[in-house]
């Protein structure tokens, strides 16, 4: 099958999933993406399709799979910029 994954990694206070826009070199990450029911602890690898000149396909990511469910929920790292209006003490 094919899917997209959506990268991501536990926050210091391992509260809470925080999206990343690119895989951190050299680090683990979590992928989330839809596709197959799998029991937990199972390996994976996936694959990725080359340009003509290359071979046909390459190794891009392996892993075990964490955890299965529904709804997963990975927020944004939010930048608040400008000054503020007012503060209340």
């Amino acid at each position: 099958f094919q899917s997209l994954p959506i990268y991501s990694i536990l926050d210091r206070n391992e509260t809470r999933m925080r999206f990343l826009k690119y895989t951190p070199e050299h680090m683990h990450c979590i992928g989330t993406f839809y596709g197959p029911l799998t029991m937990p602890n199972i390996g994976f690898c996936a694959f990725q399709r080359a340009g003509s000149g290359q071979a046909s396909f390459r190794i891009c990511a392996t892993g075990v799979v964490l955890e299965q469910g529904k709804s997963f929920t990975i927020v944004k790292k939010l930048k608040l910029t400008g000054a503020p209006y007012k503060i209340h003490k």
